[in-house]
């Protein structure tokens, strides 16, 4: 898409006809110069439009031409003078014709003589400050070429610069698109980084909560172990005993079943001595009680070995 016109057509005419009243060309650079906007190529081309359809007169350069004016001369009314003057005017216009011939050959003579000598004077003066006009001139010619040349480069660097700026310009306003970009996504990050220490945070507290309940869990395996271990130590012990509570118990049922067959003696015996019956009897309350207290022995150690068969 073209770049709209930073000037108009009025402000090409009005530099043009300033540059034209000046005797000077125009042109592209002087244009510019003069409008301070535009570019070289497109003001050429505008001119170029211009002229070609009427908007714009080059005037070419005309000699002036000097009119003399033109000298009447009144008429004037001559009187008849009487013949004795005229004829002493002739006389004296004779003589007075021979000195002034004279004279006026003289004067002629020193006049030509002045005049040649100041004409030659000046012709010499005049040369000089001709050859100093036209040295002037041809140094100004040249410091005007140059000055142009250089107002030539300086458009053309001018509009090299406004084309090197709005390429920057293009390049800031995508800069600053892409660095709203990055700063949206500066602080996505940081937004998400912030989430990530807070759940840092909630880990490391989760972390320390952790450690803090293994250390009590380690503080109790530690305390069960113990416990453990002194229960083993009791089991041991106990099983010591069931041990020696079965040495107990056996000897006890070898005693049952001496006391059976002594009971069983004794009813069978009942029959055949009355006499012996209340010792008998005597002797069987006492094997009852004994007997009742080997059972009690017995399901305690029973019930014991049980707890005991649980805990290992």
């Amino acid at each position: 898409m073209a770049r709209p016109k930073s000037y108009t057509n009025e402000d090409v005419i009005r530099a043009a006809n300033q540059l034209i009243e000046q005797g000077v060309e125009p042109v592209g650079w002087r244009l510019r110069e003069l409008i301070g906007r535009g570019r070289r190529e497109t003001l050429d081309r505008d001119l170029r439009q211009l002229i070609e359809q009427g908007h714009i007169t080059i005037k070419e350069k005309s000699c002036i031409e000097f009119q003399q004016p033109a000298i009447q001369a009144e008429p004037t009314v001559i009187l008849p003078l009487p013949v004795e003057i005229q004829e002493a005017l002739k006389l004296i216009e004779g003589q007075l014709s021979s000195s002034l011939t004279t004279l006026v050959t003289q004067l002629n003579t020193l006049t030509d003589t002045h005049y040649e000598h100041l004409t030659r004077t000046r012709l010499l003066e005049s040369k000089a400050l001709v050859d100093e006009a036209l040295s002037k001139q041809q140094y100004t010619e040249e410091k005007l070429v140059v000055a142009e040349e250089r107002v030539r480069l300086q458009v053309e660097l001018n509009e090299q610069l406004e084309q090197d700026c709005t390429a920057l310009e293009e390049q800031l306003a995508l800069a600053r698109l892409h660095g709203d970009e990055h700063l949206a996504a500066l602080e996505l990050m940081t937004n998400e980084n912030a989430s990530l220490l807070s759940d840092l945070e909630t880990y490391q507290q989760n972390e320390s909560l952790q450690n803090e309940q293994r250390q009590a869990l380690t503080r109790q395996n530690t305390v069960l172990e113990t416990q453990l271990d002194n229960c083993r130590t009791e089991a041991v012990k106990q099983c010591e005993a069931n041990g020696l509570l079965q040495a107990d118990l056996d000897l006890v049922r070898q005693q049952l079943t001496i006391l059976s067959t002594k009971y069983e003696s004794a009813v069978q015996a009942e029959s055949k001595s009355l006499a012996q019956l209340n010792t008998l009897a005597a002797q069987l309350a006492e094997s009852k009680t004994l007997v009742a207290v080997l059972s009690e022995r017995v399901i305690h150690l029973e019930s014991s070995l049980k707890t005991h068969e649980v805990v290992t």
